[in-house]
């Protein structure tokens, strides 16, 4: 699942709304069990992954080395390195405006406020 929400981040770093929402559709309707719990759990893991990011950006301005950074993250090598490549794409600002902005779906999703199909759209903008 990871590889999976990685590679929506990485989509939507790109600008790139077709892969990114393909995963996002391929993982709501792999699902057989409640859907608003999988979308729910997608915008999450998202946050978390974008957390990741964010975590990485501060520890690397603190001059810790990526073994450290691993360690303290309590992620793998190849994790690292995914999480390492989006890092560079862009400022802390976009992360913690991405997290915010999840943080606003998610509540709105819940509140069936929002259409569970345009919250990849909106992380684009």
């Amino acid at each position: 699942l990871f590889i999976f929400i990685f590679s929506m981040i990485k989509y939507l770093n790109q600008n790139d709304l077709t892969h990114a929402y393909d995963i996002y559709a391929d993982l709501i309707i792999s699902d057989t069990s409640s859907n608003k719990s999988v979308k729910e759990n997608i915008i999450g893991l998202l946050r978390y992954n974008y957390n990741l990011i964010l975590s990485l950006k501060s520890l690397k301005a603190r001059g810790k080395n990526m073994t450290d950074i691993r360690d303290m993250l309590g992620v793998q090598d190849w994790q690292l390195k995914n999480i390492s490549e989006v890092e560079r794409s862009h400022d802390e600002k976009y992360f913690t405006d991405k997290i915010l902005r999840l943080c606003e779906y998610n509540k709105k999703m819940r509140k069936d406020q929002i259409n569970k199909n345009v919250v990849i759209e909106l992380l684009m903008n």
